[in-house]
C-alpha cells in the first residue's frame, strides 16, 4: 500500500485528467516505496526528479487547458502551483546535499496536496468545462517506472 491512494471522490469524470492523476499518485508512492526501503540518495533523486518532471508536466498542460477555455480561476490555480514548484526545488537541493528529512518532508505535503488540490481546485475547473460543455484532451503523461536501477 501507497501513502497516496486513488479514492472515488478523487475520480473527475475526465479520463485524460484523471489517468494524469492517476500516474502522479502511482508515481508518488513509487517514491514513498523506496524511500520505505532505505534506497540509495541516487535512487531516491532520481524518482523525485520523475515525480518532479510529471508533476510539473501536470501543471502546465492544465493551465494551458484553463488558458484557453478563459476559466476566471487560473490565477489561483496557477500560484498554487507555483508555490508546490518551488517547495519541490528546494527540496530537491536539500535531497542533492543528502538530507533525507526532504524525502519525509516532499512525501508529507505530497500526501495532502495531492488529494486536496484534485477535490478542491481540479474540481473548480472541471465544473466550469462541464458546464461549457468544452472537450478536455491532455496529452499523455510518462508512465510510471517501477525498475530499480
Amino acid at each position: 500500500m501507497g501513502i497516496v491512494q486513488w479514492e472515488d471522490d478523487l475520480e473527475l469524470r475526465i479520463p485524460d485528467l484523471d489517468r494524469q492523476h492517476q500516474i502522479l499518485i502511482e508515481l508518488t508512492n513509487a517514491f514513498y516505496h523506496a524511500y520505505q526501503e532505505h534506497r540509495e540518495n541516487e535512487e531516491l533523486r532520481r524518482r523525485f526528479l520523475q515525480l518532479q518532471e510529471a508533476l510539473v508536466f501536470h501543471m502546465d498542460a492544465e493551465e494551458a487547458l484553463m488558458q484557453t477555455s478563459g476559466f476566471v480561476g487560473l490565477a489561483a490555480h496557477r500560484r498554487e502551483h507555483i508555490m508546490l514548484k518551488i517547495q519541490l526545488e528546494k527540496l530537491y537541493d536539500k535531497l542533492s546535499g543528502r538530507d533525507h528529512s526532504a524525502a519525509a518532508d516532499l512525501l508529507q505535503i505530497l500526501q495532502d496536496w495531492l488529494t486536496r488540490h484534485i477535490r478542491e481546485m481540479d474540481r473548480k475547473y472541471v465544473v466550469y468545462m462541464m458546464g461549457k460543455n468544452l472537450a478536455v484532451h491532455l496529452p499523455q503523461m510518462v508512465q510510471v517506472d517501477e525498475s530499480s536501477p
